[in-house]
C-alpha cells in the first residue's frame, strides 16, 4: 500500500426529524455537517417536504456522492428508496434531481474527496 494523506472529519451531533415532523415540513432545509473542503469533501443534511424536488450539489470534481436516507423515502426510477438505503451519484452524471416521497425525505449527502496525487500512478 502506498502511504498518503490521512485525516478524520467529524461534525456536531444533529438530531434527525421524527416522521410526523418530516411529513409536516414545508421548505427544503440544508445543514452543512462538514463544510466544503479543498479536496472536495462535503457532508450535508438535507430535509425535503413531502413530494418536493431538490437538485443536490454537483459531484463534478469529487470521487462521487452517497445519499443516505435517514428518514422518509426517495422516489427513484427503478424503485423507491427507504430509510437506511442509499443512492450513488458519479462525478460524470452531474447533480441528482431528488424527489421526496409522500412522507418527505431527510438524507445525508456524503461527497468523497478527489484521489490524492500520492495514490496516482
Amino acid at each position: 500500500m502506498k502511504r498518503g494523506p490521512k485525516r478524520q472529519l467529524h461534525s456536531e451531533i444533529v438530531p434527525m426529524l421524527e416522521p410526523a415532523a418530516l411529513a409536516a415540513s414545508r421548505d427544503v432545509e440544508i445543514c452543512d455537517l462538514i463544510p466544503p473542503q479543498p479536496d472536495g469533501v462535503i457532508a450535508r443534511l438535507v430535509t425535503m417536504p413531502p413530494c418536493s424536488t431538490h437538485s443536490n450539489i454537483d459531484p463534478a470534481g469529487s470521487a462521487g456522492q452517497f445519499h443516505l436516507i435517514v428518514e422518509g423515502s426517495l422516489v427513484a426510477p427503478d424503485r423507491p428508496r427507504e430509510r437506511w438505503e442509499s443512492v450513488f451519484a458519479s462525478p460524470e452524471q452531474g447533480p441528482l434531481l431528488l424527489e421526496a416521497g409522500d412522507r418527505g425525505l431527510q438524507f445525508v449527502c456524503l461527497q468523497l474527496p478527489r484521489k490524492a496525487a500520492e495514490y496516482s500512478g
